[in-house]
């Protein structure tokens, strides 16, 4: 009789607890063609466990069928790693507690109306003995609005973000560079002047579609970038501590390099400069595109999507560059605003000298970004490179005037060739060392895993996606993450902080930001210990109360 109880008894709380099925979405908003991803959330009762994908040597499989609209594919299907275990000596892979399947999808081309997405799933639910359970659930997929709204609002920001790029740290050098040449084009004609604003800005615009090209057609092979990628290469990063080292050398005095500074090389004309003016144009571009993200983050993350089009793509990064260019366009139309600018003086090569910190310090920052994507061996190597760099231009500058003989000058342009020749070999020699331990195998790392792993111990997880060469992510923390008050405040209320660098190419970082419609760094987000809880995202230029109110809300 008790044997029987027990029977019925043991029956009677199988049925009671049976495992709760759910489907829940990051995307309340999706466009035509565009992948999102829906998880399936299994809340297993405590005691019990439903059996994997693959059971194991015991059990039934879990299995999922999911039905979709017309139109509609499944991409992908990712399962949490099950655990083991030993039933009557077979090993079982199961599952307790939480678990989720994440399914990615791409919606139909003609997707407009709202559609349902349904899951019929099957499990063996065991609790002292084993019962079958199926359940259905679904998830209603809201189709985005009119898709023309967001490029529009896009352009708009991608301009003011490209206005506002004139004030970053990264562009300093180079504004040093355009208040010097419109100090000489204020004396000259106005149309002299708007002609070279108009050189700078192609120079601009052409550099931004250059990377835009580039981008999409990395997209298309099926490469995970993101904004700032160049600086992702070391032997880029390599060139521009030779290019930044150089010029600050010129700035000092070292030696000339002959119509202008901003000509890079005599690449400018001597009677009208359209060379300098399209040149410095390039090179704020390949200066200043990593501090782009902070300010046009919704903007480059509907340019770099995967379902963008690329008409939508170049309209954004032209508008970057419209927006970059428009001051120095409005000094050259607007003669009362140019008059302002102090005429050409002493004070010029003065400020000329000064300008070779800013340069100096800008070659210092890219050796550190250098030494963070390779070794200590390969900095040496590139430190190397420099001086004899140096040396080559001291030569160049100091025997290469006309006042020199014929043999001097030759001799000046000959070391300069050759001395010039092996300062490149070094660096790209350089560049070729191997990643550092701690990044390669930081390439294995599973960022969802680590993030899981810590909630489940009761953790709140702040997670911060940050860069070397990501001039905002290094004033987030120096002024926020590692202020006394916000490590205090972490510690008061159980925080773990996670640091994913993404300083050399990782794609799973990459496909991360994607899933926020974020395409670079600064990015910053928290997760509630609570694994039912949705995350908090932190905005792209952190204080120390954005940070404690998302922690109190994630606590809540």
């Amino acid at each position: 009789m008790r044997i029987f109880l027990f029977f019925i008894l043991s029956i009677a709380s199988c049925i009671a607890s049976t495992v709760n099925l759910s489907l829940t979405t990051e995307a309340p908003k999706v466009a035509p063609n565009e992948e999102f991803t829906v998880a399936a959330n299994f809340d297993i009762p405590q005691g019990a466990y439903i059996y994997g994908k693959t059971p194991g040597e015991t059990g039934l499989p879990t299995k999922l069928e999911w039905m979709l609209p017309q139109g509609f594919e499944k991409i992908s299907e990712i399962w949490q790693a099950p655990e083991e275990k030993t039933e009557e000596g077979l090993k079982a892979l199961i599952y307790k507690g939480n678990m989720q399947v994440l399914a990615k999808f791409k919606a139909g081309k003609d997707f407009s109306k709202p559609q349902d997405i349904i899951l019929k799933a099957s499990w063996l639910k065991c609790s002292g003995m084993c019962m079958p359970e199926s359940k259905t659930a679904e998830i209603k997929i809201e189709p985005a609005a009119n898709s023309l709204n967001f490029p529009l609002f896009a352009i708009l920001g991608a301009f003011l973000g490209g206005m506002i790029l004139n004030l970053m740290p990264c562009v300093f050098p180079v504004i040093g560079l355009k208040i010097l040449s419109f100090a000489n084009d204020a004396q000259k004609t106005r149309k002299t002047a708007l002609v070279n604003a108009a050189f700078y800005s192609i120079g601009i615009i052409a550099s931004f579609c250059a990377l835009a090209g580039i981008l999409t057609w990395l997209k298309r092979l099926g490469s995970s970038l993101g904004w700032g990628f160049q600086l992702q290469e070391p032997l880029f990063v390599a060139f521009l501590i030779l290019l930044f080292f150089a010029m600050g050398l010129a700035f000092a005095g070292v030696f000339e390099l002959g119509a202008s500074f901003s000509s890079l090389g005599n690449l400018a004309s001597k009677k009208d400069g359209k060379g300098a003016a399209f040149f410095s144009g390039v090179l704020a571009v390949l200066v200043a595109s990593p501090c782009t993200a902070p300010f046009m983050g919704s903007a480059l993350g509907i340019a770099l999507a995967s379902d963008a089009s690329i008409i939508a793509t170049f309209l954004i990064f032209v508008s970057i560059g419209l927006g970059m260019a428009f001051p120095y366009v409005l000094l050259s139309a607007v003669p009362q605003l140019a008059r302002r600018i102090p005429k050409p003086g002493a004070w010029m090569e003065t400020f000329k000298q000064f300008l070779s910190f800013p340069l100096f310090a800008t070659a210092i920052w890219l050796i550190w970004v250098f030494l963070k994507e390779r070794n200590a061996d390969a900095l040496m190597q590139m430190l190397f490179s420099a001086l004899i760099l140096a040396f080559a231009l001291w030569i160049f500058g100091k025997y290469s005037p006309p006042a020199n003989s014929g043999k001097k000058r030759m001799f000046a342009f000959a070391s300069l060739v050759v001395l010039g020749a092996l300062s490149i070999a070094l660096a790209v020699k350089s560049s070729t060392f191997k990643l550092p331990e701690v990044a390669a195998q930081a390439q294995n790392a599973s960022i969802e895993s680590q993030i899981e792993e810590l909630r489940k111990s009761g953790k709140i997880v702040y997670a911060d996606f940050t860069a070397s060469w990501c001039i905002t992510c290094i004033a987030n923390k120096k002024a926020v993450l590692h202020s006394k008050k916000i490590e205090e405040f972490f510690k008061e209320n159980n925080v773990a902080v996670l640091t994913f660098d993404w300083t050399n190419k990782n794609a799973q970082i990459g496909e991360f930001l994607k899933k926020f419609g974020r395409s670079g760094v600064p990015f910053n987000i928290v997760y509630p210990a609570d694994l039912k809880k949705e995350p908090v995202i932190l905005p792209e230029i952190l204080t120390q109360n954005a940070v404690i109110d998302a922690i109190d809300k994630a606590k809540n």
